[in-house]
Order: C-alpha cells, then structure tokens, then sequence
C-alpha cells in the first residue's frame, strides 16, 4: 500500500480529483465550452485512473496471453528450431554490464528451457535494437543462453529484424528452416498473436511458446483499484499491441490488394 500512495500517478489523480470537486460545485458560472472542456477532463482522469490499475493492467494483457496457452509436452517434442524474439535491452556506462531488458531476458529464459525440452536442432536469437552496433541486443541474448546451457555452436544470430514482421523474413533469409522443419516461436505472451500471424504467412509448421513476463492477477482487494504508473505502462503495453495488431492486418490486405494475384485480368478473372 505504501508503494500506491507514493506512486506519482496516484497522487497526480488524488490532486486532479480534489481539484475537480470545486470546479464541478461552480460549474453553472462557466461558459458552455468550460463546461465541455471540465468535463472532458473529469472524463480523461477517470479513463487514466482504471488504465492505471491492476485490474485493468490484468484484464488487457490477460485477453492478449490467453490467446496461446502454453504448448503440451507433444507439441514441445516437434520443435526443430527455436527462435527468439528480442525485445530492448539496458545500456550501462560500461559494456561488459549491460544487460537484456525484462521482456528479452524472459524471452531467452523460456526459450532456454523449451531447447532443452525439445531437443532442437538450433537456437536463433532474432533482433536488432541498435543502429551503432546492429548485433548488441543479440549477443546479449546469447550470452544469456549460453549461461543457462544452451551450447555455443547451436546458436544462431539473427541481426536484422527491426520489427515483428521482420522476425519471420529474416529467419527464411538464414537458410536454417528446412523443408518439414518445425518451428518454435517464443515471445512475450502478450506479443504471440501478433508474432504468430507473421510467422504463419512464412512456415506452415509452428508452435507458439509465451513467456510470462507482466505480473497480472496478482493483487486483490483494494489494491486491484488503486492506480500506479507501472500498471499504467503494462496497460500502454497492451493498448500499443492491440493497435499494432490492427495496423499490421491493414498492411496484410493492402498488400494482398496490391499482388499480382489480386488484379483482376482484362477478362474479368483474375490472373493466376
């Protein structure tokens, strides 16, 4: 409880709320635009506080997690090559320290454990979060692997993928999936829809691993509802992800418009 009741967000909302009251009490003196304008703002108080609770962080990012649940030891056994996402990692004022961040170290951790489990060929680590050096997050990330004991010599970097729709391209321009070869894609839970829609446009055979790395449904009671900003940036999180996902269907049918196979022929039919 001390944490939320030093948590800026919470004071920043406790200030606003005693600063709405008198404004709602006089609001008859205003113009009709400052009443619209108050209550505008009451409403972008109220929508921050939920977005910044428990219960809201866990909802948003619980709805994106449960979309894969966590593969049967079967479905584990079928992995042939395991790839991981990157997510971002920490800078430090000397290299040897830094670090991969929550999300990338998660990411590793689990693909680590689904390796072993699998006995997959290889292990690919897939990401570039620098321009200056394009194989810093990766190397972070083997550096992890190898620390929880996946070999050296069956690591593979992949330094290219900017982006979600990166990752898949990238991993067939290695030249490492062959013909029959299944797949194991490990990200953040809340990231493996998205992650997943790419990757099917690529490989026909794949298994979805999530790493569990957003601390949800695990305050109850009045805490649930008391706003923090950490609840808040995993709310973000999720809201981003959704918004993302959106935008890359939209960019899926523009360029299934734009093939060749979507132009209609001088006939009427369209071409092969």
């Amino acid at each position: 409880m001390g944490k939320t009741l030093a948590d800026p967000l919470f004071l920043f909302l406790v200030l606003a709320a005693v600063v709405h009251v008198p404004l709602h009490r006089h609001g008859h003196r205003l113009s009709p635009g400052g009443r619209r304008a108050l209550r505008a703002l009451t409403a972008a108080c109220v929508l921050l506080w939920l977005l910044g609770t428990h219960a809201a962080e866990s909802y948003l990012m619980g709805r994106l997690s449960g979309v894969y649940p966590v593969p049967s030891a079967d479905a584990v056994a079928d992995i042939d090559i395991v790839v991981v996402l990157s997510g971002g990692f920490a800078t430090a004022p000397v290299p040897a320290y830094e670090l991969a961040d929550g999300w990338t170290a998660a990411r590793v951790i689990q693909g680590a454990r689904t390796f072993k489990e699998s006995g997959a060929r290889l292990f690919v680590v897939s990401g570039r979060a620098s321009r200056d050096d394009p194989t810093r997050v990766v190397r972070l990330m083997k550096g992890l692997a190898e620390d929880l004991g996946v070999p050296s010599d069956r690591i593979v970097l992949e330094p290219e993928a900017r982006t979600t729709r990166d990752h898949p391209v990238e991993l067939k321009r290695l030249g490492v999936v062959g013909d029959g070869d299944t797949v194991g894609v490990v990200t953040s839970a809340w990231h493996l829809r998205r992650a997943m829609r790419e990757f099917q446009r690529h490989f026909p055979r794949l298994v979805a691993v999530p790493a569990f790395d957003v601390a949800i449904y695990q305050k109850t009671g009045l805490l649930r509802w008391m706003p923090r900003s950490r609840s808040l940036a995993s709310s973000a999180t999720a809201l981003a992800e959704y918004v993302g996902s959106v935008w890359y269907a939209m960019r899926a049918l523009r360029d299934a418009a734009a093939s060749p196979s979507a132009n209609p022929s001088p006939s009427g039919r369209r071409t092969p």
